[in-house]
């Protein structure tokens, strides 16, 4: 049998918690520029929507 193609995964964490404003540098903190440096180097993309009293909104996807 032949090779099997590239299963596409996407994985959703979301909160309804307090959120936050993406656009604010936190100066000292680098969770958030980790995660898309560790998304970068598995070859997956991260995408993130948060605002002040909306929840967050992470989404990962990649190709296994």
């Amino acid at each position: 049998p032949g090779e099997m193609p590239p299963a596409k995964l996407r994985l959703t964490i979301a909160d309804d918690g307090v959120g936050f404003d993406t656009d604010v540098p936190h100066t000292g903190h680098y969770g958030l520029q980790g995660m898309h440096e560790h998304a970068a180097l598995m070859g997956a993309e991260l995408a993130m929507e948060s605002r002040p009293g909306a929840g967050t909104r992470i989404v990962l996807d990649f190709e296994t």
